[in-house]
C-alpha cells in the first residue's frame, strides 16, 4: 500500500486509477459510508485538516505518480474556519507558485519533485459544488490512462527538535492571566520547557504535560486583548477577529453540520436520546440556588464514544458561585492541543459563560480550563518556540509593578519597629493576614514562603529583596522605607 501513515492521517486507499480526492475538514470514511460507489472509482480519498496536511498531500502523491487528477472539495462549515481556509489556501497557493511557497512544506520535499507533482498534477476545485453534485461529478469523471510521469518518491521523515524537557513536578501546573492570551501564552511557555515527548496514537510525536490548569480573570468578551504577532501567526493560533466571532457560537449552536459526527454545542444543549438540553438545566439550576454544586455538564456519552477513534476532547463544565456574587466556570478537557485549538475554545467558552451569567442576572467571574493531557504537536514546536522568544523569553520585565503584577493573594507592607523587621500582609479589603517581626530576613521571607502566603513568584523575589534591604539598613543603622533605596558606602541598593 502506496501511503504515508495512512494510521494517522486516515487516508483511504482505492485501486490504482489516477484520481484523488481531498476534502477539507469532512472525514474521508464519511466519504465513503455515504456514497460507497465512489471507492471503485478513487485512488487515494483523504482530508486536509491544516496547512501540515498540504505537506502529507504531496508526500502522498510523490508515493503515487500515477495520479494525474486531484480533486479538492471544501463547502462544509468548519472548512470555512480558520484553519479551513489556511490549509486550502496553501495548497492552492503551492499549485499556483511552489517555488514561492515552499518553504511553508516540509523541507525534505525537494525542490524538483515538487515542481514534477505541481506540473504533472491538475488541481481541481469543487468548492462550488454540494457534496452530493461533487461526488457526482467525480463518479462520471471520464478516466483516462496515463503513464508515470516520475517514479515513486518517498521523502526522509520532518526533522523536529526532540530535546530533553527541563525537571519539573511533572503532574499539575497552575497559570494564570488577565487575557486568553496572556493565560495561553503562560501555558505554552510551561509544555515548551516542560513537556514530555511522546507519540501519539496518530503516529506523530507531541510535547505534552499533564494537568495544566489555566486561569482567564479579565478578558473583555467584546474586545479580546489580541498581541502584536504577524497576522498569519494569528491566525494559525485562532487569536484573529474572525476565527474568534466564527467559534464564538459554536458551544450554543446545537446543530451539528454535515460530515461531522458531534459538536460540543450539540453534545451540551442536544444530549442524547432524549435531546436533553444541559445548557438549559444549568440555568434552571443556578436559579433554583446559586449555591448549588450541581450546574454540570458533560459532553462524554460513553456507550456511543467508546466505539469513536475520536470522542470529545471537552469533556466536563461545571459553574460555582463565588461569595462576591460572580460565576465561576470550570472546564475539563480530556486532550487539548494547546496550540491551535485552546485559543478559540477558550473564547467559545467565555462566551458560554457570559450567556449562562445572563440568563441568571449574576456577573461572569473567572473561566478555568484543566487541560488533563495538555500538548502542542511537533510540527508546531517550532512555531510555539519563536512566539515565546518574541513574546515571553525576551521581554522579561526586571522589576515587580505592584500595580500590573497583582498578587491576589495581597499587599506585603515592611517596616523597621523598635530594632526588629516587621512584615504584615493584608487583604485588599485591609484585614491583616499575617504580622511577623524578625531580625533577620531569611526568616521572615521563609515563614513567608513555607506557609505558601504569596500567589506569584516575582512578588516573593521582590519582597525578600526588600526583607534584605530592611535587615541591611537595621544592621547599618539607617532608616528603611519601603520601595526606596538603601546606601552602603557609596554604593546605593535599589
Amino acid at each position: 500500500m502506496n501511503l504515508y501513515k495512512p494510521e494517522k492521517y486516515r487516508v483511504i486507499k482505492g485501486p490504482d486509477s489516477e484520481i484523488a480526492f481531498c476534502t477539507c475538514w469532512f472525514d474521508p470514511f464519511n466519504v465513503i459510508n455515504l456514497y460507497p460507489q465512489i471507492q471503485e472509482k478513487i485512488n487515494i480519498t483523504g482530508s486536509l485538516y491544516s496547512k501540515e496536511g498540504v505537506s502529507i498531500i504531496l508526500r502522498n502523491l510523490a508515493l503515487n505518480p500515477n495520479i494525474h487528477t486531484f480533486f479538492v472539495w471544501n463547502n462544509t462549515p468548519l472548512s470555512k474556519t480558520s484553519f479551513g481556509i489556511a490549509g486550502f489556501n496553501l495548497l492552492k497557493n503551492i499549485w499556483l507558485n511552489p517555488q514561492e511557497f515552499k518553504k511553508d512544506i516540509h523541507i525534505e520535499i525537494h525542490e524538483e519533485t515538487l515542481y514534477k507533482i505541481t506540473s504533472n498534477v491538475e488541481l481541481v476545485d469543487l468548492g462550488h459544488l454540494d457534496f452530493n453534485s461533487a461526488l457526482e461529478f467525480i463518479f462520471n469523471y471520464q478516466i483516462n490512462s496515463k503513464d508515470l510521469y516520475m517514479e515513486q518518491i518517498s521523502f526522509p521523515e520532518p526533522k523536529r527538535d526532540s530535546s530533553k524537557p527541563l525537571s519539573s513536578e511533572r503532574v499539575g501546573f497552575s497559570v494564570r492571566g488577565k487575557s486568553i492570551y496572556a493565560a495561553w501564552l503562560n501555558s505554552i511557555d510551561r509544555i515548551i520547557r516542560y513537556g514530555n515527548v511522546k507519540n501519539t496514537e496518530y503516529g506523530n510525536m507531541q510535547r505534552e504535560l499533564q494537568n495544566v490548569n489555566w486561569n482567564i480573570t479579565n478578558e473583555d468578551l467584546e474586545n479580546p486583548f489580541i498581541p502584536n504577532l504577524p497576522e498569519e501567526v494569528l491566525k494559525i493560533i485562532g487569536l484573529n477577529k474572525f476565527s474568534l466571532n466564527q467559534y464564538k457560537q459554536t458551544l450554543l449552536n446545537t446543530k451539528i453540520p454535515e460530515g461531522t459526527s458531534y459538536t460540543y454545542g450539540a453534545r451540551l444543549g442536544n444530549y442524547g436520546e432524549n435531546n436533553f438540553n444541559q445548557i438549559d438545566f444549568i440555568i434552571d439550576k443556578l436559579k433554583e440556588s446559586m449555591i448549588t454544586r450541581r450546574a454540570i455538564a458533560t459532553t462524554i456519552m460513553p456507550e456511543f464514544d467508546s466505539s469513536q477513534k475520536s470522542p470529545p476532547c471537552l469533556s466536563l463544565i461545571q459553574l460555582l458561585s463565588d461569595t462576591d456574587g460572580k460565576l465561576n466556570f470550570f472546564a475539563t478537557f480530556r486532550s487539548h492541543d494547546l496550540f491551535k485549538a485552546a485559543i478559540p475554545n477558550a473564547y467559545g467558552l467565555l462566551n458560554l459563560q457570559e450567556y449562562i451569567c445572563e440568563k441568571v442576572s449574576m456577573e461572569r467571574g473567572i473561566l478555568s480550563i484543566n487541560s488533563i493531557s495538555a500538548h502542542i504537536y511537533e510540527e508546531d514546536w517550532e512555531d510555539a518556540l519563536n512566539i515565546l522568544k518574541c513574546q515571553k523569553w525576551e521581554d522579561v520585565k526586571t522589576r515587580f509593578d505592584e500595580n500590573e503584577d497583582i498578587d491576589e493573594r495581597g499587599i506585603v507592607k515592611i517596616s523597621i519597629e523598635e530594632n526588629e523587621i516587621v512584615l504584615e500582609l493584608s487583604d485588599f479589603s485591609g484585614d491583616q493576614v499575617l504580622k511577623a517581626t524578625s531580625k533577620t530576613a531569611r526568616e521572615l521571607g521563609m515563614k513567608l514562603a513555607k506557609l505558601h502566603l504569596l500567589s506569584k513568584s516575582d512578588h516573593y523575589v521582590d519582597i525578600t529583596i526588600e526583607l534584605m534591604k530592611a535587615e541591611i539598613s537595621l544592621k547599618s543603622n539607617q532608616d528603611y522605607f519601603q520601595d526606596k533605596p538603601i546606601k552602603i558606602s557609596d554604593f546605593e541598593i535599589k
